[in-house]
């Protein structure tokens, strides 16, 4: 997270607020969201939709 310029709390705060999900390749699902800051950040968890506990983050992406 830290070579991508992603806290903690952004994945937090993306997980709760996301705008936008997709079937993500090869299973899962992406949710997409814009923090505060104007960061898009992409969030790519092995979950299909509905969402249930445990989100398993299989990689992320940050872009400015």
């Amino acid at each position: 997270m830290r070579l991508r310029g992603v806290t903690e709390a952004d994945v937090v705060y993306i997980l709760q607020f996301h705008t936008v999900t997709y079937r993500a390749n090869h299973g899962g699902t992406t949710l997409q969201g814009r923090l505060v800051n104007g960061k898009v950040v992409r969030i790519w968890v092995t979950n299909s939709l509905p969402l249930r506990e445990p989100i398993i983050i299989k990689s992320l992406v940050g872009e400015d």
